[in-house]
């Protein structure tokens, strides 16, 4: 089927922020091309006309001296206080910004079965991101008492992660909630009866001749909210399918669909054989994506993301973390949790995509990786939703760290949440060593004045001139008029001659020119 869309430049700005997490917004081109000494385009020549005159390369606008970079993650942490019964062991949790206030859903750790719990769904808040409170629902039993932050007990798996915030849906489903779950037999064969299309058979199969006791098969179940309180599930598998640790969900505005990602495998076709299944052989652990106009059903994933080739053989794809850059939800970002099999440790990587659909490892990761021995998060990590701005500017991305391996008896673990923290929101970036310049592909943004992050060294500086969609400069908005900016810059106002507006009208598309020196752009903010 067709998209319903246009594609190519000029690229509307869905949030307020420009973020260089990929060449996405660089223009490659930039009118590149051989010309003839009297300024004719080389290419035009005529088979008949002589060949001997002079042909130069010649770039109005070149991209050079630049690469994008990546920082490390500071490690902060750990958030919550587990001094509640039904939290000893910890807690692994999903944070977003909602509003004003920080919001956090979080699943008690595993065979807490004094009263009954086994991962059970806490509710927790915060005005800054950092001190948190458990207020009292009043839904679940506890002790006698309904004092308590429980939202359910009801019976999951281990991974709040696919709780997000819905735009497009009505009051009563603001918040969605996808998550991995067991399904009995019978509840799939019903499934996929229904949906012939989707037919996981062979996972199916595979479940029962590897297990012939076993009753159950994981899927992914939904769930719906008005209010991030009060769920009603879905009771109905939202897919069949061999996905495992936590998946993650959004509402994608331009597609107008639900887009979620999962556990996948990267698997080629199996030779003719008849012997039994063999398990887990040949399965490298990957993340796949599926989309749907309905959060009722969604079709089999398809691969978007396996490992590395620079990887060693032993690290595989765990999970996801899909997210976006806050204030820019159209500039996707993945922070999977990379396994290492031959030590079962884990480490963070960083990836990012300019649609949902074609991922890219960003160089320079891992951004965060386990702790040492003997620290609350020396076992093992994973990163979960959403990628969050506190109200100092910093970026901070919620995890879970584990003080024993992943693989360990998990009984004998505990847990918390943490930060990978990036001050200031500078988490990639272009940089220049030395001299560079590279030219924006032309765009929309919300918003007729400019605000920058960047860091330069000493005697570093950065500047911008306007274009228009012709590559012509807007009057007034040159190099030679803008006013440098240097230093350690946080969102500081670019002006040209004192003026601070670029100088169209709001809705025009513009093309930025960047010239920068010992410098690292992380992000321009339009207001």
């Amino acid at each position: 089927m067709a998209e319903k869309y246009k594609t190519g430049a000029p690229y509307k700005l869905e949030g307020k922020r420009l973020v260089f997490t990929s060449w996405y917004f660089v223009d490659a081109e930039n009118g590149s091309e051989w010309f003839l000494a009297d300024g004719i385009r080389a290419a035009l020549m005529s088979e008949h006309e002589k060949d001997d005159r002079q042909v130069c390369w010649r770039s109005r606008f070149p991209n050079y001296g630049i690469k994008i970079v990546l920082n490390k993650a500071k490690r902060v942490g750990p958030l919550f206080d587990n001094d509640r019964p039904w939290d000893e062991r910890g807690y692994t949790a999903t944070i977003l910004k909602d509003g004003g206030k920080y919001r956090a859903w979080a699943s008690t750790s595993w065979h807490l079965d004094k009263q009954n719990i086994n991962n059970g769904l806490c509710y927790l808040e915060s005005d800054d991101g950092y001190n948190w409170v458990k207020p009292d629902i009043g839904i679940e039993e506890y002790g006698g008492s309904k004092k308590n932050n429980f939202l359910t007990k009801r019976v999951w798996q281990f991974h709040p992660g696919g709780i997000f915030i819905d735009p497009s849906a009505p009051q009563d489903e603001r918040y969605k909630w996808i998550n991995e779950e067991n399904f009995t037999f019978q509840e799939a064969e019903g499934y996929l009866k229904q949906h012939p299309e989707d037919a996981d058979w062979k996972c199916v199969a595979r479940f029962k001749q590897q297990d012939p006791s076993r009753k159950s098969i994981l899927g992914a179940r939904g769930a719906v909210s008005p209010d991030g309180i009060h769920w009603t599930f879905i009771e109905k598998p939202l897919v069949i399918t061999l996905t495992d640790t936590h998946p993650t969900c959004y509402y994608d505005r331009f597609l107008k669909k639900y887009v979620a990602y999962l556990r996948d495998y990267a698997v080629g076709p199996q030779a003719d054989y008849n012997g039994p299944e063999i398990q887990w052989n040949g399965y490298t652990r990957s993340i796949g994506r599926t989309e749907s106009e309905d959060f009722r059903h969604f079709p089999l994933p398809k691969l978007v993301l396996i490992p590395d080739i620079s990887w060693d053989p032993n690290r595989v794809l765990y999970t996801n973390c899909r997210t976006t850059i806050p204030e820019a939800p159209d500039h996707h970002m993945m922070f999977p949790s990379v396994w290492n099999t031959g030590e079962d440790t884990a480490s963070i990587e960083a990836a990012s995509s300019y649609d949902g659909r074609i991922w890219q490892y960003i160089p320079g990761g891992p951004v965060l990786e386990t702790a040492g021995y003997g620290k609350w998060d020396g076992g093992y990590v994973f990163a979960y939703p959403d990628l969050i701005e506190l109200p100092n500017g910093d970026f901070a991305l919620p995890y879970t760290g584990f003080d024993l391996p992943h693989k360990y008896p998990r009984i004998l673990c505990k847990r918390n949440v943490g930060y990978a923290l990036w001050e200031k929101g500078r988490i990639t970036g272009i940089k220049a060593e030395e001299e560079g310049e590279f030219t924006t592909v032309a765009i929309i943004p919300k918003g007729t004045k400019i605000r920058m992050n960047a860091l330069t060294k000493r005697a570093g500086y950065v500047m911008i001139e306007v274009l228009d969609v012709n590559r012509n400069v807007i009057p007034g908005r040159s190099f030679a008029e803008c006013n440098p900016l240097f230093g350690d810059i946080h969102f500081k106002p670019l002006t040209w001659n004192g003026q601070d507006t670029i100088g169209v009208e709001n809705g025009d598309p513009v093309i930025l020119r960047f010239k920068l020196r010992r410098a690292e752009i992380y992000g321009l903010e339009f207001i």
